[in-house]
């Protein structure tokens, strides 16, 4: 069910009932298991992001988007944390960084991310009979 947002004049989702699709095989990765919680609440923040952007954008979202400090408060992260939130999903591989914001001369920028999938080479990473193993785990036998 989607709504239109008199402002923008487009139809955006019912944000009520969304909801966030995330593979077993991205849960049961040795480099999301490594993540810090807090890298993990940014992490499906920046998902959520990204599929918003790709719902609205249609064939032209070049997987390309943004996020602020302020955008990170809300979450409940300090500056400090979304930055070690940020460096270590670059480090596992979760996610790139296109741009590096700071101090421009305009003044001040924010990153520009992309979600990539370089975690499934990550050091580590699970053979699959483990990975058959960890799903089957809560099944009745």
């Amino acid at each position: 069910m989607a709504r239109r947002d008199k402002k923008r004049g487009y139809l955006r989702p019912y944000v009520k009932g969304s909801w966030l699709p995330i593979e077993d095989d991205l849960l049961l990765s040795n480099a999301f298991r490594e993540l810090q919680p807090s890298a993990v609440i940014l992490l499906l923040h920046l998902h959520r992001i990204d599929k918003m952007l790709a719902w609205k954008g249609g064939d032209t979202y070049r997987g390309e988007f943004n996020l602020t400090f302020s955008e990170a408060e809300t979450l409940g992260l300090s500056r400090g944390t979304t930055m070690r939130a940020v460096q270590d999903l670059a480090q596992h591989g979760f996610i790139e960084i296109v741009v590096k914001g700071g101090l421009r001369s305009q003044g001040r920028t924010s990153s520009v991310y992309r979600i990539v999938e370089r975690w499934r080479t990550f050091a580590g990473l699970q053979t699959l009979k483990e990975l058959k193993i960890l799903k089957d785990c809560g099944k009745p036998a």
